[in-house]
């Protein structure tokens, strides 16, 4: 599990590391994990699931625009994010921005 967690933490890691890279002064110019500049302040609510897939939607409590696609797996009988926004999420299952 130790070497899972630091596998995601690396691609998120490498991530911000890239965009630094390209632009030093603004880095990626977004969050990886919300795939935005923003996000919504009051926290989500589930939108949708594919439950085949273990995909999540959510939608912003103060934003309902705001669209976040989540990775979840099952470990050990607990429900875990696996990916959200850049991190783990395959483009085409990304929410539209």
């Amino acid at each position: 599990m130790v070497a899972h967690k630091t596998l995601k933490q690396n691609r998120y890691k490498n991530l911000l590391d890239s965009g630094q890279k390209k632009d030093p002064e603004l880095g990626l110019n977004s969050d990886p994990i919300f795939d935005s500049q923003d996000f919504p302040e009051k926290g989500f609510s589930i939108l949708n699931a594919d439950t085949l897939n273990g995909y999540v939607t959510v939608v912003g409590n103060d934003w309902k625009e705001f669209q976040l696609v989540l990775k979840i797996k099952q470990e050990h009988n607990k429900w875990l994010v696996d990916g959200a926004g850049l991190i783990n999420i395959p483009e085409e299952k990304r929410a539209k921005r």
